[in-house]
Parts: structure tokens; sequence; C-alpha cells
């Protein structure tokens, strides 16, 4: 009887319940498909949200490390103490002589952030003591939060890592402070290899860090591509006359939503679908019943990965109008632009370089400032012309030919093979 090989062992880190997270999804199958046996550290389930601590997806084993740690809940107890003597009584001297009166909390704040702080810091320990002992040959970071955990458990056992910067870590809003710069630049030469989704972003990563990434863009696995279409003019109310105009992502501040509430009133003709959700839902919800817009947008909340196209195809045009308010957002060329094509739908999208060099290649929508909703407007009006949605949504429907995860999954293949090659080379294989 022959013995089954070992599989090479991937580790992978992820600061997120690994739930809905299409990127790790799709270079984890890939992996597992290759002969690896893939490793996903996730986070634990949030409040009522009960996930398995371990479980099997789709071929990747799923691992869920606890958020709070005997030290946090130590360290809440404590808090729990201090929060009182925090607002503490001082002596206030008024026109009628001193008397008590509470002082400002000024001191909580920052006893809140350095718990969470150290929150933080428990649960990368944690994961980083977790993949040592899985015994991993390889070792890959989803995004900068995972890198002082990867490097850790680099260094307790040298083996290869990975990079893999979903975003521009330092370019995003609220992390452009100098410790996110800090972190990116102490952890980057401990990476064997670093990945980079676009080609603006790999550009800057050079420039700034003297690496030369691998780009692997944020496109659709094909094979999720023939999703039939749901009719949701059915399940959502909407009317049957009435085409539908689609966003589908996070409803966060910066990504349009608001922009194109504003510009309903001038569409001739539509209702906005947004499949999503986000902390800025009750606000844009409450924006299109001041706006007067509310019978024409409608709501479906976040949506199962494998079902998601199957709302794109419902759609007659996509929306992808990302505000230039930070160099992640610029840089971008984002998944939903290539689901949209997937699902064969023309795009409203915004004018940044890495989204017009695929629209404007294929001729595939039409690019708009995204500040401004009278552009939206006139860019959703023109699509709605029926020669012009013919000729429009042919050519998206060419776009995967090219942008494809089975072209892009060969490119993280060869990133492995290759460290892997390394290995073998320097003897460690077996080791």
């Amino acid at each position: 009887m022959e013995e089954c090989p070992i599989k090479p062992k991937v580790v992978m880190f992820l600061l997120n319940p690994f739930t809905n997270d299409a990127r790790v999804h799709r270079e984890g199958t890939a992996l597992a498909s290759a002969g690896y046996h893939v490793v996903i550290l996730a986070l634990a389930g949030v409040g009522q949200t009960v996930l398995p601590q371990h479980e099997w997806v789709d071929g990747l084993e799923v691992i869920r490390i606890d958020r709070q740690g005997v030290i946090y809940r130590w360290l809440l107890r404590i808090w729990s103490w201090l929060r009182p003597l925090v607002r503490r009584k001082g002596p206030v001297r008024t026109e009628h002589g001193p008397r008590k009166e509470e002082l400002p909390p000024a001191n909580e704040t920052s006893l809140r952030r350095l718990i969470r702080f150290l929150r933080r810091v428990g649960i990368l320990w944690r994961m980083a003591l977790a993949a040592v002992r899985l015994r991993a040959d390889f070792y890959h970071a989803h995004d900068l939060n995972t890198m002082p955990a990867a490097v850790l458990a680099k260094l307790l056992r040298w083996r290869p890592l990975v990079y893999d910067s979903h975003e521009a870590a330092t370019g995003r809003v609220g992390h452009d402070v100098w410790y996110v710069h800090l972190i990116e630049r102490v952890t980057i030469p401990f990476a064997d290899a670093v990945i980079a989704t676009t080609e603006t972003r790999a550009q800057f990563m050079t420039a700034k860090y003297g690496v030369k990434p691998w780009v692997v863009g944020n496109v659709v696995d094909l094979r999720l591509a023939d999703t039939p279409a749901r009719d949701l003019h059915a399940e959502l109310q909407i009317p049957a006359d009435q085409p539908i105009i689609i966003y589908q992502g996070g409803v966060q501040a910066g990504r349009g939503i608001e922009q194109v509430l504003h510009s309903i009133p001038l569409w001739k003709a539509g209702c906005f679908v947004v499949v999503g959700d986000g902390n800025l839902m009750p606000t844009v919800q409450q924006l299109a019943v001041d706006l007067g817009v509310a019978d024409r947008v409608r709501f479906t909340g976040r949506v199962p990965l494998k079902e998601l196209l199957g709302y794109t195809r419902a759609a007659k045009i996509g929306l992808q109008v990302l505000q230039n308010t930070c160099f992640n957002h610029y840089s971008t060329d984002s998944n939903k632009l290539f689901e949209y094509f997937a699902a064969g739908i023309p795009v409203v999208a915004a004018d940044y370089p890495e989204i017009r060099k695929v629209v404007q290649t294929f001729d595939a929508g039409i690019l708009v400032d995204p500040h401004e909703p009278k552009q939206i407007a006139q860019a959703i009006n023109t699509l709605l012309e029926p020669a012009v949605w013919d000729e429009k949504a042919a050519n998206a429907a060419r776009v995967p030919q090219y942008y494809n995860w089975e072209r892009e999954s060969a490119k993280l293949l060869t990133l492995y093979e290759g460290i892997r090659g390394r290995k073998v080379r320097r003897g460690e294989a077996d080791a």
C-alpha cells in the first residue's frame, strides 16, 4: 500500500470570523486544490453570533481564536474597579466657596484605548502560538493587522512568510498614522514574498519599502459566474417596469451611497438596490426618507457569498462610486467591479487609474466624478438607453475572459511553488 504524501501546510492569519471573506476563500481554495493543507486562523464570533471553534469550509480547516483571553478578562474586571476612580471628585471654587464636583472623565478614554490595545495584543499572541503549534510549512498574513502575529510565528519556527496586502495599509482613512507606517516598515522585511491587489499599490510599496510585490487581483472565480439571477422585482416588490441599479458592498463612509441617493430624483427610471450592510446603514436609510426617494430604494442586508452573483444578475447597472477620501480608494479596482462584469452588466464607476484601465479598455461602462450626483445620474440615464446598454453589456461580458480568478490564482500558485523550491534547495522540505 502506498503512503499518502504529507501535504505542505499553510497557516493563514485573518482578523475577522471568516464568514464572508471572498479573497481569503478564493486564495485558500486555490492552494487546497493544488495539494496544500490550508488552515485559517480567524476570530471567534461577536456577541450573540456563535461560530464553531473548529470546522471545515470547502476543504479549508478553520480554527477560530477567542477574542477575550484570560488576561483580557482580568483587565475588564480591573477596569470595573477603576472606572469609579477615574470619574473622581475634586474641589471646585465658586462664588459661594469651595465645593465637591465631579470632574470630566479625562482619563477614561485613554484607559479604554489601552485596554483595547492590550486586547488586540492578546489576540495576536494567541494566534502566533496557535500557528506555531500547527507546525506549518508556510505562514500567510492577510493584511497588515495580522503581520505582528505572523512575524512572531516566523521568528519562533523560521518558516516562509507571505504578506498579502488586501488594502493600501497606510493609505486608508484613519490608518495614515505613524504607528501603522512603523508596523509595516518593521514587519515587511520578514516577508519572503509580498502580494498587492493592483499595480498602483504595488508601485507604491516598491517606492516606499524597496520590495517588488506580486500582483494578484481581486477578481471573480468563474465557477460562481453561473449563479442564476434572482427575481428581485418580486422579492423586493419592485415594479416590473423599473430597472434595478445595484450597489453591493459595505454600507460605510466613503462608498458614495449618499451621492447615489442624491442622484435618484434625476434618474429617468430605476430602483436603487443596496446589497450589503455596515455601520452607515441607519444614516443612509434615513437619508433616503429625507430626500423623498425611499420608495425607490431597497436594502437587502448582507447575503451569502455564494448567492451574491444571483443578486447582481438581476440588475441592469452596477455602481462603483468610491469617494476619493484616501489613497486606498484611489488605487483600487475593487472586487465588486469584477462581480458586475461577471454578471454581464455595465457599470457607472469612479474615474480612478485602475478602474479606468478596465472600463476604458473594454468600453464596459461610463466613468464619472463620484462626488457629483448629477454626473452619476447622467451616466445612469445614458446606460438605460437600449442601444447603449446592449453595447456596453456585451462588452462587460467580455471582461471575465481576461480578468478572472483562474488566471490570478496561477500567479499565487507560482509564488508558492517558488518559495517551496527555495526550501527544497536549502534542504528544509522535510524539516
